[in-house]
């Protein structure tokens, strides 16, 4: 059984939190996310956040990172990657709650 944060935890819109992520070998990888949807039940609705860049359609470039938000590099958030997760695949909170998605959708109009 995976361990991770208790559901009853609830997120806001726009916190990053690092996810234990399955891939698609099966293999399960910690990445950093950022929370879309959480309804105060068992899941969360996440867009994963990647280090190596990435252009396509719903991708988009997080400009304003730093060390404190929990992204030691420069990152781009997938939005057209978004997953439904159990919140305890949800293995630790980022140390900042930084509204990335509103960044992003600056980044992409500018």
């Amino acid at each position: 059984m995976m361990k991770g944060m208790p559901f009853m935890t609830n997120y806001n819109f726009g916190e990053i939190v690092l996810v234990a992520f399955p891939q698609h070998n099966g293999t399960i990888k910690k990445r950093p996310a950022l929370v879309v949807l959480d309804i105060g039940d068992a899941d969360i609705v996440l867009a994963p956040i990647t280090t190596t860049k990435r252009t396509a359609p719903g991708d988009y470039e997080l400009r304003d990172w730093s060390s404190e938000t929990g992204l030691l590099k420069k990152s781009w958030v997938r939005l057209a990657k978004v997953s439904c997760l159990e919140k305890r695949a949800i293995v630790d909170n980022a140390p900042s709650h930084h509204r990335w998605y509103r960044h992003a959708q600056y980044a992409s109009a500018h």
